[in-house]
């Protein structure tokens, strides 16, 4: 179950929004504050204590003072939809309204059909009609004939008895089998918004499903500690990784309710009386705790819905919830924020902002270099780049702050889990009389006392520096810094094949495709240019290891670009080394993993 897409008309700041299409995974909906974000979070979640006549407001709709606008709002969701889905909510009627059509035995066959292949799904809300919907595949009548359908199985499953059917008119659409379905599915859509959620005491049913407003918490945690420790433990492990201070959280029952208590104390102190209740813990712990309760015990995707997570969690802690929400992919998350730190390259990112009294959203191409400036402008983030990470590990420049996470998720094969690579702004001042001040001020804002996180190191290029200079450095760094085995990163590109791939993807005017052996021919023939070794050290052959050493790989990949594709390419040194890097993950070379092998040593020391 996911949602495909969602249209609003007429609601707070949406005069009409359109088609906005959601991808599978994350969703990052990110814009200044009073943009809409939170309007649209309540738009896909239907959510019945938020929803309702809030018509848009605009000189649109109100071109004169007094002027009333049209109370009606519309919301349209596009779902995509297992078989198990819909049977799974329509097990819960005895009775099945389905549109008449074709005739009362093809319109059964069609329905069970539909049932059985799944598929989009149109849910719609208005304040006229309430919340109704229907399937692609069976046609968007809402009243007229219709069908009653008889359930053998309610309420544990689905089976339609063909013998029992009753032919009426029906006007009222909330009572279809599409109403049925929307109902269903939001009861499965969790919406956790900007506020304190008062769900540390609850009644005790022996529910194990979460209610979609969280409300029964103590309950499900109860029944979770006693019929699933290991899944529970799961759940307390990734609590103390975003809340190092809690040691573990129970639901004991008092008087037929169940009360979550939060401890701090070791768990061996066996001091029940020092827990404190969820309701005087702080704001984030309730609202993670259900958000994790949700992904850890769903055996089934589930949408959920999170607003601003910043606002009730410090940068640090939320950056570690969205490390672990990653690892439960088989969610579909939407997330409002203001913030960059909750998005990695592979999420879709969609900017929202407000123009004329309406909110519009716009998909955000991150290969565009255009569309990622109005990105930063538009969040203005500056520190907000750093904020939030358990730690850093500063490298040479943009080509490699961009490269190196994605090496070391697919190749180290750890997750960064707060850790952030940035580019220095400027290396020059590491080699020149100022370094001492230079690290002063890393050194500073790295510190354990600072609100930004320590670095683990420093990881730069040879390129430009003697030996005797780059012992100088690293002995007045502490022994933070650390130099790339090669002269620099795009020396762990030089791959044939990879580069014939990048070259034939960006040269779209080029009547004959570019081969492997025709980058092997360039570089033997080019082989001693660009190549700079050591004092005293004589050039080294094309191909040998010391020659991938020291051969000036950004130089070498400028020139092979100019003269393969005729100067219709220019080897840029973020986008082409990008996608070369990408390559070369994808199908691994001795280059690339010998780096890997470099970074898993440098992030596994421990940070000064």
């Amino acid at each position: 179950m996911l949602i495909k897409s969602v249209e609003i008309k007429n609601y707070k700041s949406f005069l009409n929004s359109g088609e906005i299409k959601l991808s599978p995974g994350f969703n990052i909906i990110v814009g200044r504050n009073d943009a809409g974000k939170s309007a649209l979070l309540e738009a896909i979640s239907i959510h019945p204590k938020t929803i309702g006549s809030r018509p848009h407001r605009s000189p649109k709709t109100c071109p004169k003072p007094g002027t009333k606008p049209d109370p009606i709002s519309v919301i349209k969701l596009v779902y995509e939809l297992t078989s198990e889905d819909i049977v799974d909510a329509l097990s819960l009627q005895r009775e099945i309204f389905i549109p008449v059509i074709h005739g009362v035995g093809t319109d059964v066959d069609h329905f069970e059909k539909s049932i059985r292949k799944g598929g989009e799904f149109h849910a719609i809300w208005s304040e006229a009609e309430g919340i109704t919907g229907w399937l692609s595949l069976m046609g968007s009548q809402r009243a007229g004939n219709f069908l009653t359908l008889k359930n053998t199985l309610y309420p544990s499953s689905l089976s339609i008895d063909h013998n029992q059917s009753a032919i009426g008119q029906r006007q009222n659409a909330p009572s279809t089998y599409g109403a049925s379905i929307a109902d269903n599915i939001l009861g499965r859509t969790y919406a956790f918004r900007a506020e304190r959620l008062n769900v540390g005491v609850s009644t005790v049913n022996g529910s194990k499903e979460l209610k979609p407003n969280a409300e029964n918490l103590p309950d499900v945690l109860n029944q979770l500690i006693s019929s699933n420790p290991s899944r529970y433990e799961r759940l307390m492990c990734h609590i103390r990784s975003i809340f190092p201070h809690i040691t573990q959280i129970t639901a004991p029952i008092t008087n037929g309710s169940a009360h979550i208590s939060v401890w701090s104390v070791p768990i061996k102190s066996e001091r029940s009386d020092l827990a404190v209740p969820l309701s005087e813990s702080g704001t984030g712990i309730g609202q993670v705790l259900s958000m994790l309760y949700v992904v850890v015990t769903s055996d089934a995707p589930k949408i959920i819905i999170i607003d601003e997570p910043q606002s009730f969690l410090h940068p640090g802690a939320a950056r570690k919830l969205l490390d672990i929400l990653r690892q439960y992919s088989q969610h579909q998350y939407i997330i409002t924020t203001h913030s960059p730190i909750f998005f990695n390259t592979e999420d879709s990112i969609q900017l929202i902002q407000k123009t004329d009294f309406e909110s519009s959203l716009r998909k955000i191409d991150q290969k565009v270099q255009d569309e990622l400036k109005l990105f930063l402008s538009d969040i203005g983030a500056r520190l907000s780049d750093v904020f939030g990470a358990d730690s850093i590990l500063w490298v040479e420049g943009r080509t490699e702050e961009i490269c190196f996470p994605e090496i070391i998720e697919k190749l180290v094969r750890r997750p960064l889990n707060g850790l952030k690579v940035l580019g220095v702004i400027s290396t020059d001042e590491l080699s020149n009389k100022h370094a001492n001040r230079a690290y002063e001020i890393y050194k500073k804002i790295s510190s354990e006392n600072s609100l930004l996180p320590p670095a683990i190191s420093f990881i730069f290029d040879k390129e430009g520096r003697s030996e005797t200079e780059r012992k100088d450095i690293v002995r007045k760094s502490g022994g933070l810094v650390t130099w790339l085995p090669r002269r620099m990163f795009e020396n762990f590109l030089i791959d044939p094949k990879s580069i014939a791939h990048v070259i034939n993807e960006n040269d779209t005017e080029r009547d004959d495709i570019v081969t492997e052996q025709d980058i092997t021919s360039w570089l033997e023939k080019n082989s001693d240019k660009h190549v700079y070794p050591e004092e005293s050290e004589t050039k080294p052959l094309f191909n040998t290891k010391k020659w991938r050493e020291c051969v000036h790989g950004a130089k070498l990949l400028q020139q092979l670009f100019q003269e393969i594709t005729n100067q219709r390419v220019e080897y840029r040194k973020v986008m082409h080394g990008l996608s070369l890097c990408r390559q070369v993950i994808d199908n691994p070379t001795d280059d690339i993993l010998e780096l890997s092998e470099f970074l898993k040593q440098s992030i596994s020391q421990p940070s000064s």
